[in-house]
């Protein structure tokens, strides 16, 4: 159930949930307000995540979706410590 597909990949961005941006802007969950830096990075990571499971790790259709290019993506993969090979279909 929580393994993504194609089909998953072709949703725009814009339609998938954001809920957990509210906690981390918020400062919901205790320790005050972090620093914009810190959260952004958060927030990157999360949704390099989020749209590499959605392509099933494959990385140019997850460029593609994000609007970057292959290399920033991996760039962005790199200083996320994220592994192209945890989001990829079995």
């Amino acid at each position: 159930a929580g393994r993504a597909t194609s089909a998953n990949c072709a949703t725009s961005p814009s339609a998938w949930p954001w809920a957990w941006v509210t906690v981390w802007v918020t400062g919901a969950g205790g320790g005050g307000i972090e620093p914009l830096a810190e959260q952004m990075d958060r927030i990157e990571k999360q949704l390099v995540e989020d749209a590499l499971a959605r392509c099933g790790g494959r990385v140019g259709e997850t460029a593609d979706k994000l609007g970057i290019t292959r290399k920033t993506l991996y760039l962005k993969m790199r200083h996320h410590g994220l592994q192209r090979g945890d989001f990829a279909e079995e």
